[in-house]
């Protein structure tokens, strides 16, 4: 029986794993933040 080998299926090491992860948690965490600022200012307009 033949042996299936996907393509890039290469062990990838857990540093390279880590660099691609921090840029998209800070990525999330500015949006998530940026939501947040927007929410509130835009009850500080309405409460006044």
């Amino acid at each position: 029986m033949a042996r299936v080998k996907l393509v890039g299926s290469k062990k990838i090491s857990k540093r390279s794993d880590i660099r691609g992860v921090l840029p998209c948690l800070f990525l999330v965490l500015a949006g998530t933040a940026l939501l947040m600022l927007i929410f509130y200012l835009s009850l500080q307009t309405t409460t006044q």
